[in-house]
């Protein structure tokens, strides 16, 4: 339990110091998203574009 309490405690401090303003944050939840956005179109459209091309063989 001394641990995972060390391990949090250490892990709070590290994005603290990322993230030292409330608009840091925002900025930082905000790039995450977009990330995870950017990631799920190109999923989505990369494998379209898959089938389009195994489909033309």
């Amino acid at each position: 339990m001394r641990k995972f309490a060390t391990i949090i405690l250490l892990s709070a401090s590290l994005l603290a110091a990322a993230c030292n303003t409330v608009k840091g944050v925002g900025e930082d939840i905000e790039s995450v998203g977009e990330a995870g956005d950017r990631a799920t179109w190109q999923r989505d459209n990369l494998s379209y574009i898959g089938k389009i091309i195994s489909y033309s063989k």
